[in-house]
């Protein structure tokens, strides 16, 4: 089924790792790259290295094992090499040596050049992180480690990284699998680059997904594999009876409810759910319904609450006439965020709540919040700027703030970061830049001097 889902269109949903090639000018070996047929047997063949997960691990983990085309003869070098090592395997991405040259002349020169882009010569001539993480994922991948090359944006600026992400199988059998799901080279040595969130192709569609999208979708599967495929066939059905059988809101909710409870993380129903509560088609009859919802959105969600976000807002319409009681939820909402370590979704609660807060006439409440938010996530160069704009919208509306924003910038810019392996940011240089403009229109001019002279210094590095 792995097999048949992934390569029914090759151009969709299998890994091309082409691009390293072209990118490290090396020769790719084209007469010996693996077709379908021979991902297939490769698992076939090697059932005894793979210890049963060919046969016992679900389909919806296998599309990350056969969705590659690396040679057969270097599935077979990774796993001689590594197969005593498969246990948190993913250390392995350090094993490609980083050729600092290609990082400095932008791909210019190469060691790998006029090489065959192959797994002994990564691990022998190197290349930067994208490599690395390509070398890892085809590694994982050839000794039964379902395995993916994984990409982010930084969040103090510059260039993107890549890392490599695996599904570490603990404990597998006929009835149950325990897994968890890791990944190298995304922290370890880069905690400054805050990559909460990666990206990769969709085995199966091609399309771009988030690294979280997939852990929530594999630990669906992994819950109750059944349970997960029955609602999504019945949610792949239910536009078709909604339209034939004309089923009321209160019906369509009952119905939804009843979906989430077979498989709670099934983000169709979800997402439906919050269609309907967002179309305002909710009343204060379904107050005690939806409050029940918010309350499975927040269990379910406690270690996946990127999806949270995407039915959030519209979840908590049906108490549109009760702004208190959103803005106490989405305090609920940023709590859980500030909980899960994730700043990032948290600066998004913070962005959106300023909304509530402003229409709930709580200007100050809307201030301060900001303002407490910015303070705690300095280094979150994605999201400051944003947070900053509404800041000193909402004190250039309201003169009483004036002060205090000048006292806030004195307390936040010493907190940036400014500095990213000893070269300048321009993250922090348009933090600097943005604060001496502030100093200098309430014309203190000692710290616009201050900031002036720290600026030049940073400029030059």
């Amino acid at each position: 089924i792995a097999t048949s889902v992934v390569w029914d269109d090759p151009r969709k949903g299998v890994y091309d790792y082409t691009g390293h090639q072209r990118r490290t000018h090396s020769i790719m070996p084209e007469d010996k790259l693996a077709d379908m047929q021979a991902n297939f047997d490769y698992l076939v063949d090697n059932e005894k290295i793979m210890e049963g997960r060919a046969q016992l691990v679900p389909w919806e983990f296998l599309t990350h094992l056969v969705n590659h085309r690396t040679p057969i003869e270097e599935r077979v070098w990774a796993a001689q090499r590594y197969l005593p090592k498969r246990t948190m395997y993913g250390e392995c991405y350090r094993d490609v040596p980083y050729d600092t040259v290609m990082l400095e002349t932008g791909s210019q020169q190469c060691k790998l050049q006029d090489k065959e882009y192959t797994l002994a010569n990564l691990k022998d001539f190197g290349g930067v992180c994208a490599m690395q993480a390509d070398y890892a994922a085809r590694v994982g991948k050839s000794m039964g480690v379902p395995a993916e090359y994984v990409a982010g944006d930084v969040a103090i600026g510059g260039a993107g990284h890549a890392w490599v992400m695996w599904i570490e199988l603990k404990n597998l059998t006929k009835t149950g699998i325990n897994f968890s799901l890791e990944s190298h080279g995304r922290f370890e040595g880069y905690e400054s680059l805050k990559m909460y969130v990666g990206e990769l192709r969709d085995p199966r569609s091609g399309k771009k997904i988030t690294d979280r999208e997939l852990e929530l979708r594999l630990h669906t599967v992994g819950l109750d594999p059944v349970a997960k495929r029955q609602a999504d066939l019945v949610m792949a059905v239910y536009p078709l009876l909604r339209e034939r059988q004309k089923i009321s809101v209160d019906e369509q909710v009952n119905f939804l409810e009843d979906v989430i409870k077979l498989s709670p993380g099934n983000e169709s129903a979800w997402l439906t759910l919050a269609e309907i509560a967002g179309s305002g088609n909710l009343t204060k009859a379904h107050q005690r319904q939806m409050k029940r919802v918010l309350d499975g959105l927040f269990k379910t969600f406690a270690n996946f609450p990127d999806f949270t976000w995407k039915v959030f807002d519209n979840l908590i319409q049906y108490e549109e006439e009760n702004l208190k009681e959103q803005i106490r939820l989405y305090t609920q909402l940023l709590n859980l965020y500030v909980a899960a370590g994730r700043p990032d979704l948290a600066c998004e609660a913070r962005l959106m709540m300023t909304g509530y807060l402003i229409d709930a006439d709580k200007q100050r409440d809307a201030v301060e919040g900001l303002a407490e938010t910015i303070m705690a996530f300095p280094d979150e160069g994605r999201y400051v700027p944003r947070m900053l704009d509404r800041l000193e919208l909402l004190c250039g509306m309201n003169p009483a703030f004036e002060s205090n924003l000048i006292v806030f910038y004195k307390a936040f810019l010493p907190k940036v970061p400014t500095t990213r392996a000893g070269e300048a940011t321009q993250y922090g240089i348009q933090m600097y830049e943005r604060g001496i403009k502030r100093f200098e229109a309430a014309n203190d001019t000692a710290s616009a001097n201050k900031y002036k002279a720290a600026l030049a210094k940073l400029k030059g590095a």
